[in-house]
């Protein structure tokens, strides 16, 4: 469907934003480059979702379950502000960097606190993949690093074809190494890396 809708080359740019008209309505389509290829999340005039998602199936387009989409964006690192980030947070927490920081731009809000980070530090915590054996309520479970806290999971989603829930977590620096296996009061939760698979 990206092919046919002239998409394809841009596939290769995650967090690429086009507007595009699809069957009369105007369509704003976001790309996300996915473990396992390429997404897109549309916006589009609800009165408008019969005939846009119609256009987009004859053209080979799959629509996801609200479930997939969960399973493809926290498998994939990517996060919901207001659910994994908020206001309270520095943008390099978000761990991307070369995706979505202009350390070249001009003057922009906040950016003297970006650069700063940039140039003589670093950030204390970061978003992290973590997974644990079974199906598991993990969002809001605090992890542990033996008797320190090192952070907390953000979101979660549970994969039955791995048997295993993964998820989203803000976790400090020092236990964010790939494999990390850290407490929790569901169990151990290991420390993974996106994308989880």
């Amino acid at each position: 469907a990206l092919n046919q809708l002239g998409l394809a080359d841009k596939c290769s740019e995650s967090l690429n934003c086009v507007e595009l008209e699809i069957d009369g309505a105007k369509v704003r389509i976001a790309q996300l480059l996915i473990h396992d290829g390429c997404a897109a999340v549309l916006q589009y005039p609800l009165d408008r979702q019969e005939s846009v998602i119609a256009h987009l199936s004859e053209l080979g387009a799959e629509e996801l379950t609200d479930k997939e989409v969960e399973l493809t964006r926290i498998s994939s690192g990517y996060p919901t502000y207001g659910v994994d980030l908020d206001q309270d947070n520095f943008p390099q927490e978000a761990d991307r960097d070369s995706l979505a920081i202009n350390f070249h731009k001009g003057c922009y809000i906040g950016q003297e606190t970006v650069a700063r980070i940039d140039a003589m530090g670093h950030v204390n915590r970061m978003l992290t993949g973590v997974s644990i054996s079974g199906e598991h309520e993990l969002t809001g479970v605090k992890l542990s690093l033996g008797d320190k806290e090192v952070g907390q999971v953000t979101s979660h989603v549970t994969n039955r074809e791995t048997d295993e829930t993964i998820g989203i977590a803000t976790i400090r620096c020092e236990a964010r190494t790939a494999e990390q296996q850290l407490q929790s009061t569901c169990g151990e939760v290991e420390v993974r890396s996106f994308p989880i698979q």
